[in-house]
């Protein structure tokens, strides 16, 4: 569900485990998610190199990517998202992938768009 903000950035609404959240499509959620997208990527090419670190353990990927949600969705999201589950790093893995799926699809749609002057 997308709605105007009086500043007339879309606001994006996202359903997820039945919790409501409003993400402004702008450049700042690019920019965002992008950066998480650069830290998953990280990780991942770490991991491929067969790296020991605190930073690629589970906990830390969970870190990671429950920072990227919360700085998408707003603090708590990723908790308030899992409070009947135990969080873990390939949920949370989908999850950021869904959320940059569908936030890149409405900010490619807005670009696309022409803006009334």
């Amino acid at each position: 569900m997308l709605g105007r903000h009086k500043n007339a950035d879309a606001i994006m609404q996202l359903v997820l485990c039945g919790n409501s959240f409003y993400v402004q499509i702008s450049n700042k959620t690019l920019f965002k998610c992008r950066r998480l997208q650069k830290g998953i990527k990280k990780r991942l090419s770490l991991i491929g190199r067969g790296a020991n670190k605190k930073s690629v353990s589970d906990s830390g990927i969970c870190k990671l990517l429950c920072r990227g949600i919360d700085s998408l969705l707003g603090k708590g999201a990723a908790q308030k998202i899992f409070a009947e589950r135990q969080i873990n790093s390939a949920d949370l893995s989908q999850l950021a992938c869904y959320i940059i799926s569908k936030l890149s699809e409405e900010l490619n749609k807005n670009k696309a768009a022409p803006t009334a002057k």
